[in-house]
């Protein structure tokens, strides 16, 4: 079985995700970590928050895993924990993923902003918002919502 050969029935993602904890299980370590980020996904979309959690946190804490996958799943399970994961551990989880040469980095930033709008820190938040819809390294789309973000703000 393949990573690719995997194609979901219509509405059978339970299904899917016991195909990807089987390669997860037999597979080299590269194709093990993508196939637990894609079972967290379905997990996601299909609403078991938990699950996809506890998967996002197994990879970001797997010391064998890719440090840009491991990454990208902190990143994932802070955005899905923004609104309501202690404001301390989500800074700290996100601002590894801030630092200057991460790839991640304007996503981070910007669910620091998010983050600082939850605790009501408006002033931070539109500073980096600022910061981010100038920011020419950033991805197209986070710049858009960044700059319509602060354009709410006013």
């Amino acid at each position: 079985m393949t990573l690719q050969s995997l194609r979901p029935a219509a509405g059978d993602s339970k299904a899917l995700i016991a195909q990807y904890a089987a390669i997860a299980r037999n597979s080299p370590e590269g194709y093990r970590t993508l196939a637990r980020l894609q079972a967290a996904a379905l997990d996601a979309q299909s609403g078991d928050e938990p699950a996809a959690l506890a998967l996002w946190n197994a990879v970001a804490t797997d010391e064998s895993a890719d440090p840009l996958l491991r990454d990208l799943a902190n990143l994932l399970w802070c955005q899905h924990q923004i609104d309501n994961a202690d404001p301390g551990l989500l800074a700290g989880r996100l601002k590894a993923l801030a630092e200057p040469g991460n790839p991640w980095r304007p996503l981070a930033e910007e669910q620091l902003a998010m983050l600082d709008l939850r605790q009501g820190k408006t002033a931070t938040a539109k500073t980096a918002l600022t910061r981010l819809s100038q920011d020419i390294t950033a991805p197209d789309g986070v710049r858009k919502r960044a700059a319509a973000l602060l354009a709410q703000l006013g």
